[in-house]
């Protein structure tokens, strides 16, 4: 049992941006603004339970953002889905790791890479919020108009040849995917505050299409997966619970953090990880730690073999208050956009923290805006920047703080 903790109430003016249109594309954008109140709810970590991470599982890319992946990780470089404003439409752009060089991923000699004719166009039936990467082969999904469906769609390497593999389920343009172990696993990021919508499922789904299993579920009103990253045989599912606000406190949304769960792929036993009002985590498997962001007190880690708790980041008030988190081998990774789409001045600044496993600040890097980091692998980190891509080498990154165009 875990004891119900007390209420952190947090006002908020924010500008929130809605994207609407179908196949993510950005048809129009509505400025909204709103006074939200965030509830969290949680309870003191009590989970004595080990937790086994096993192998990792390296083509799995869990350090990516979790509110949107237009860029994936290859062996040689980077696959990303870049926006045609002048000509509509998106296009698949590789990026060599070597040079950080860019083309189009499209061999079509004397192609202008302008319109339907080029291998690398992708019109507005396609969902280009999300790019995956597994296994030789670039995975992406597309809303068939026919039959109102979701489609997973497969495309070479090189960009020549693209399959329509199987339905994921109705329209929706939340649609997240885990690749790990020859299996997608598949989640809807927004939830419902309807009576007749409570459950949010993770599906397990082979790449075949032929097994299709829900192997966890999480049923509450309003509930919803926030994120979901696998490392090693578990995936790291992070729950938060959105609500109806009420017109005495002037509040349209509360929401209340659930916390981390893990779902073992091979014993497919579940435990709940942190009970706490965690915004975002990453997992070390060689420490055999997990790192947690917890809403206005900062990060914290948790060995599993000895199920010890430390804080080891404090958070700074008006700047992150809550943080979304990846790492590599070397360091930890906090950015503030997140926090920073929840409050209203022209003036707030946006910032990735570099920092080592004790918790000692290495660098802080200025980044573009709200939503524009994605994060990235071992090699370097990625963000975006008036619609196109910027870097830094990891190589660099505990004391480069500008960001560089790719060429």
């Amino acid at each position: 049992m875990c004891r119900k903790g007390g209420y952190d109430n947090i006002y908020y003016t924010f500008f929130l941006y809605i994207i609407f249109g179908e196949g993510g594309s950005m048809k129009r954008i509505l400025l909204v603004f709103i006074t939200i109140f965030v509830l969290f709810t949680g309870c003191s970590n009590k989970n004595d339970k080990n937790i086994n991470l096993g192998n990792e599982d390296v083509k799995a890319q869990p350090y990516w953002n979790i509110y949107n992946q237009k860029i994936t990780a290859s062996e040689d470089g980077y696959y990303f889905l870049k926006k045609d404003f002048e000509n509509g439409g998106t296009y698949l752009r590789y990026i060599d790791a070597n040079t950080m060089e860019t083309i189009y991923v499209c061999n079509k000699a004397e192609c202008k890479h302008d319109g339907i004719g080029c291998n690398a166009y992708f019109d507005n039936s396609y969902i280009t919020t999300n790019i995956y990467y597994y296994k030789n082969y670039i995975y992406v999904l597309k809303n068939d108009e026919s039959d109102g469906n979701v489609y997973l769609v497969k495309i070479t390497a090189d960009g020549n040849s693209r399959q329509k593999m199987f339905s994921l389920g109705t329209k929706n343009i939340s649609y997240k995917l885990v690749f790990s172990n020859d299996y997608i696993y598949l989640y809807n990021r927004r939830g419902s505050i309807s009576d007749d919508d409570t459950k949010q499922t993770i599906r397990k789904i082979s790449l075949d299409g032929k097994e299709d299993d829900v192997v966890f579920e999480f049923d509450e009103k309003g509930c919803q997966i926030s994120a979901v990253k696998s490392y090693g045989d578990n995936l790291f599912i992070m729950i938060n619970v959105v609500g109806e606000g009420d017109k005495e406190s002037r509040t349209m949304v509360t929401m209340s953090g659930k916390g981390v769960y893990s779902y073992n792929t091979k014993t497919k036993e579940t435990n709940k990880v942190i009970d706490d009002k965690v915004t975002d985590f990453t997992v070390n498997i060689e420490k055999n730690t997990i790192f947690y962001y917890v809403a206005n007190k900062g990060l914290y880690k948790k060995e599993f073999d000895k199920n010890e708790v430390k804080k080891i980041f404090n958070y700074s008030d008006k700047e992150n208050n809550y943080a979304q988190l990846s790492s590599d081998k070397q360091y930890i990774y906090i950015n503030n956009e997140f926090y920073r789409n929840m409050i209203l001045t022209k003036s707030a600044k946006t910032y990735t923290w570099v920092i080592d496993y004790d918790g000692n600040q290495i660098n802080k890097i200025e980044t573009p805006g709200i939503y524009s980091t994605y994060f990235g692998d071992k090699r370097n980190t990625f963000c975006i920047h008036d619609g196109d891509v910027q870097y830094i080498s990891k190589s660099r990154i505990n004391s480069d703080t500008e960001w560089h165009d790719i060429k």
